[in-house]
């Protein structure tokens, strides 16, 4: 089996990214990315920039996981409007590749994290746990009863000044208010670039792997 980052397209000529890793046998544990503002476009490249993209490239063994990489078209439009799109990706990697349905993961920052806080139960994954790097929700009545039982870490940078840290605050309340399984970290000397300590310095991966669907 071709390992590595390979390119793939809809049939519409949507363009998305799916790495898979070497010496991991199917039925692989996979991962939804869903990048910031600044990495949309056609090219089906620039999601890879920076996030989870740029930290597989640094310590591909780290992440044991297929990983799909889509990429939203207009910086100004958020996932929730790209969401017939992802339906279509998932759909095509599930008749290439062969993914564990009981290790799915969803993640995303800035632009992302907010996607993965809103359709964390609206694609045709089940996700097993997720992470919102320096992300918000827009519907914190909601939040609660969208994570029922899917495991949600929260990560932010507390200088952050384009996505406040309270928004992130604002999720875990919620959350917690609703007895959801979520967990907050604060970077005292991160500014909106939370997602170098998410993906590279910090253990994300294995904190993927320790929930699985339905533990």
């Amino acid at each position: 089996m071709t390992t590595g980052f390979l390119d793939y397209a809809l049939a519409d000529g949507t363009r998305f990214v799916v790495f898979v890793p070497k010496g991991v046998a199917p039925p692989f544990p996979a991962i939804l990315s869903l990048h910031g503002r600044g990495e949309s476009g056609t090219d089906g490249l620039l999601q890879l920039a920076i996030g989870l993209g740029h930290a597989v490239t640094r310590n591909r063994a780290k992440w044991p996981f297929l990983i799909v990489f889509p990429q939203k078209p207009t910086q100004d439009k958020l996932w929730p409007e790209s969401l017939p799109m992802l339906n279509e990706i998932v759909k095509q990697v599930d008749g290439t590749y062969a993914t564990d349905p009981h290790r799915r993961y969803l993640t995303g920052l800035s632009q992302g994290g907010h996607g993965t806080l809103s359709l964390v139960n609206k694609l045709p994954w089940h996700f097993a746990a997720a992470a919102a790097v320096c992300g918000w929700s827009t519907d914190l009545a909601g939040v609660g009863q969208a994570f029922e039982g899917v495991p949600l870490k929260l990560i932010h940078g507390l200088r952050d000044d384009v996505i406040l840290p309270e928004r992130s605050r604002e999720v875990y309340r919620a959350l917690q208010a609703s007895k959801g399984q979520v967990e907050l970290t604060e970077l005292p000397d991160a500014n909106h670039n939370a997602w170098d300590h998410a993906y590279q310095a910090g253990e994300l991966g294995e904190w993927f792997l320790r929930h699985t669907l339905g533990s």
